[in-house]
């Protein structure tokens, strides 16, 4: 994960029951970009996103998505 940011639009409390809304907003070459959505009774509770990074598992640094992986996250685009 290289980023993640939520705006609250209203408070949250523990054991409120949320439903999450996700897609993908962007798919780059080195990174995709999921978009969430929290939904309390008909209300956006919060909104957000997250730049999701592959690594490479031996060296552990950054790679590029491959053409099979941006074709796959390309079908949750919204």
């Amino acid at each position: 994960m290289a980023s993640l940011n939520v705006e609250y639009k209203m408070p949250v409390n523990y054991g409120d029951e949320l439903t999450l809304v996700l897609d993908i907003s962007r798919v780059g070459n080195g990174s995709f970009t999921v978009r969430h959505m929290g939904n309390r009774q008909g209300a956006t509770v919060f909104t957000g996103t997250t730049v999701v990074v592959p690594l490479d598992p031996e060296s552990n640094h950054p790679r590029k998505l491959t053409a099979e992986e941006r074709a796959y996250l390309s079908r949750f685009a919204g």
